[in-house]
């Protein structure tokens, strides 16, 4: 044999090393993954509290009842269901680090709206987190409007869902059934309940939301942009933003008819009735001249999501014009012909704190702001 032709041989031998060895990578990598989906192995990660930068973590849990496991498709996917028919096809938890935190207007649950663009001005900043690359921004200016994928964080029922897997660890036990409860009352049906898959509820077998928002503006070198529409309230974990393209998440109606129930919408596609719209939204006697030179004390625009006091006004009215009260609250009927000074309801909007009250009419009154509870009595 010639050098060269040995040359050949060991080069050729390399190579079929180098292959066997990559296939058996894969392939150990492959069952690796398929012995952690099975068994459930993935490691919990705490769910933090302080909703620091990179210190958020989000455990979700999947069990669709049509999800296929690695390598099981066809007659062995169909023995595997009939052979222990109680138990789920994926019983497997998943964490995920957020990609970012959102940072609101909407410093509580009560008075973030209920649903994305019900408050034109409602305003957030999407601040992505160490982990993830700020080059991953590039192109997203040329889209009007994103989906945001998030966890439903400040859930009263969250050790239910987030905190909880499918299955005992230890035990191996599967659990049959959620905790969280399968059906929600509607406000327009007067309370009657809908399977919460039916319904928008943030409380969920798997408390990830959908909001579809507007792109204002990006700052590339600082890592966030800012959005409005939205429905998120202050530190919510983003887990993924996508860009909405109208021909493919906007249902073609040359293809299709697009139909939801009566208690949703009528048939000409307007809502049926706005059953939290107040009458009217007004200001007690030098309130909001009061607001305004507070909001421009405090810092202005610096501090601030909006750029002029006139904007951060007009917030208040828009989210105000709906009674943000839980049911709860409006169950009391507490309302009454005599407007409080300080205050009966409170909601805190771009961190600062706004007290009102609602009357028998419906008719919403701003008596007051967190610096001055006295305004209204002048």
């Amino acid at each position: 044999m010639s050098e060269l032709e040995e040359v050949k041989f060991r080069l050729a031998r390399e190579i079929d090393a180098r292959a066997s060895e990559r296939a058996g990578r894969i392939r150990a990598e492959t069952e690796l993954r398929e012995l952690k989906l099975r068994l459930g192995s993935s490691p919990r990660l705490p769910v933090h509290e302080s909703l620091e930068r990179d210190d958020v973590m989000t455990n979700t849990k999947a069990e669709p009842a049509t999800a296929i496991t690695p390598r099981r498709t066809g007659r062995n996917l169909t023995s595997a269901l009939s052979s222990s028919p109680s138990l789920p096809a994926f019983t497997s938890s998943f964490t995920f680090l957020p990609a970012a935190t959102f940072y609101s207007c909407f410093a509580q649950r009560n008075g973030t709206p209920r649903q994305p663009s019900l408050v034109p001005l409602a305003r957030g900043r999407i601040q992505l987190h160490g982990h993830v690359a700020k080059e991953s921004l590039e192109g997203l200016s040329q889209f009007s409007h994103l989906w945001l994928l998030f966890v439903f964080h400040l859930n009263t029922d969250l050790h239910q869902t987030v905190l909880c897997a499918p299955h005992e660890r230890n035990t191996g036990r599967i659990q049959k059934r959620s905790t969280v409860k399968a059906k929600v009352r509607v406000p327009s049906l007067g309370g009657e309940k809908k399977g919460v898959f039916a319904t928008r509820t943030p409380h969920r077998p798997v408390p990830i939301g959908l909001s579809l928002v507007e792109l204002r503006s990006i700052e590339f070198d600082r890592g966030y942009l800012e959005v409005v529409g939205a429905d998120l309230v202050d530190g919510t974990p983003i887990l993924d933003v996508k860009p909405y393209i109208p021909f493919s998440d906007a249902p073609s109606s040359g293809t299709s008819t697009v139909f939801v129930p009566g208690w949703v919408t009528s048939a000409c596609g307007t809502p049926v009735k706005d059953y939290f719209a107040c009458s009217s939204v007004s200001w007690a006697p030098n309130v909001r001249e009061s607001l305004r030179a507070f909001w421009i004390s405090r810092g202005g625009f610096k501090v601030s999501l909006y750029d002029n006091p006139d904007e951060f006004l007009r917030l208040v009215e828009q989210v105000l014009f709906r009674d943000i009260r839980s049911t709860h609250q409006r169950s009391k009927q507490t309302n009454c012909d005599d407007v409080c000074r300080t205050g009966k309801w409170r909601v805190v909007l771009d961190g600062i704190s706004i007290r009102y009250d609602i009357s028998t009419t419906n008719d919403v009154v701003i008596v007051a702001h967190d610096n001055d509870l006295s305004v209204a009595n002048n």
